[in-house]
C-alpha cells in the first residue's frame, strides 16, 4: 500500500530557489535597494519576484519565511521611542506593546511623545474585547485616554489638528 503522499498545492519555490532567497535576506535591505534595514513583507515579496520570478502576495510572504526559518522580530519600546523621537510621521500602535515594561511610560508622559501612541488591537487574530481590557490595564485617564483611544488616530488620518 502506498501513502496518499503530499496533501495541497506543491511549493511554487524549489529548495535551491528558497537558499537564493534567505542568503538574499541575510544580506540586508539596503542590499537590495530599500532606503532602510527594516525587511516588510512587500519588500520580501519583490525580492523573491526579482531573485526567482515567482510572485507571492505580500500576504502570502509570511509562508516563505516560515519555511526559512523566520521569526518576527518587534521592536522594543525604547527603539520604537528612539524611532518615534527621530521621525514625526511614526506612530506606536500599541497592541504589540501593552504589557512590556516602559508602556505606560510611553502612553502617559507628553516628553515620551504621548501624541504617537494609540489604541490598535490586532483583530481579527486578536478578540477586540479582550485587547480593550489590555489598554484599560493601563489605567490612563483624561486627556492622556483621549489621545490613546482616539485623538491620536483621528490626528494621524488628517481628521484632526
Amino acid at each position: 500500500m502506498h501513502g496518499a503522499g503530499r496533501a495541497g498545492r506543491k511549493p511554487k519555490l524549489t529548495a535551491a530557489q528558497l537558499a537564493r532567497v534567505d542568503h538574499a535576506l541575510r544580506e540586508g535591505p539596503r542590499a537590495h535597494g530599500f532606503a532602510t534595514d527594516l525587511w516588510t513583507l512587500p519588500r520580501v515579496a519583490t525580492v523573491i519576484k526579482r531573485l526567482t520570478g515567482v510572485t507571492y502576495h505580500p500576504g502570502h510572504v509570511w509562508r516563505v519565511l516560515r519555511a526559512l526559518d523566520w521569526t518576527l522580530q518587534r521592536p522594543s519600546p525604547t527603539e520604537m521611542l528612539a524611532c518615534m523621537w527621530k521621525n514625526p510621521n511614526v506612530y506606536i500602535e500599541g497592541s504589540l506593546y501593552v504589557g512590556q515594561p516602559g508602556t505606560l511610560v510611553i502612553a502617559e508622559n507628553p516628553t515620551m511623545l504621548a501624541e504617537r501612541f494609540m489604541f490598535g488591537s490586532g483583530y481579527p487574530v486578536v478578540p477586540i474585547g479582550w485587547m480593550k481590557r489590555q489598554y484599560e490595564r493601563l489605567g490612563l485617564s483624561g486627556d492622556a485616554a483621549d489621545r490613546m483611544w482616539w485623538r491620536n488616530t483621528l490626528t494621524l488620518f488628517g481628521r484632526l489638528s
